[in-house]
Parts: structure tokens; C-alpha cells; sequence
């Protein structure tokens, strides 16, 4: 991640709701979801589709390049962390749902 990278997204509009839409549907099937010191940790099951994970962390990261994410594929499941900057922590925890896991 760079210090430099603005925190913007380059997505054009039309494009912003569907993509919303699919975060939704991805972060709705975690098992746990939790905050790290610089962004989410979301929990999947063994079942997980990595392929559309992958997906979506790699289209996401293209119009927001001040995002940084990582996929753990291991015997516990699946994981994707998504980092980012100090000013971009109210944008990853509202997209990845933080404030509701804490509640569950």
C-alpha cells in the first residue's frame, strides 16, 4: 500500500451500485468477519468461492488502489483481509459490514 495512493475510487458511476451489490453478497456469506489494526478480516468456509473472491478483491483493488487485499487458502477456509490507510477505515469497515459483525 502506498502512503501516496489517494483514497478515491476511479469506478464510473453506473458501475458503483452493482458492485456494491456484489461486495454484499460476498461479505453476507462470511462465517465471522472481524477489524484488524488496518482494516477487515472476512472468514469463509471451506466451501468458499475463491475464484469470485479473488475476482472482486482483484476488480476492487484496480479502482481503489489505496486498498490492499490478501487471500488465505488453508485447512480452516478461506480468508481475505483488506487493508488500507488510516483515512480510508469508515469506507473498509462500511463495505465489509464491520459494525454489524460486531453484533453477531
Amino acid at each position: 500500500m502506498r502512503d501516496e495512493t489517494p483514497i478515491a475510487c476511479s469506478l464510473p458511476s453506473e458501475s458503483i451500485e452493482p458492485r456494491l451489490d456484489e461486495w454484499r453478497s460476498v461479505v453476507s456469506s462470511t462465517r465471522h468477519r472481524e477489524s484488524t489494526e488496518t482494516g477487515v478480516r472476512l472468514h469463509f468456509g471451506r466451501d468458499a468461492d475463491v475464484v469470485s473472491i479473488a475476482r472482486l478483491a482483484a476488480a476492487e483493488q484496480m479502482c481503489c488502489g489505496f486498498l490492499a487485499f490478501t487471500l488465505t487458502i488453508d485447512a480452516d477456509g478461506v480468508v481475505l483481509d483488506v487493508n488500507g490507510p488510516p483515512d480510508a477505515r469508515a469506507m473498509i469497515d462500511g463495505l465489509f459490514g464491520v459494525a454489524r459483525a460486531r453484533g453477531e
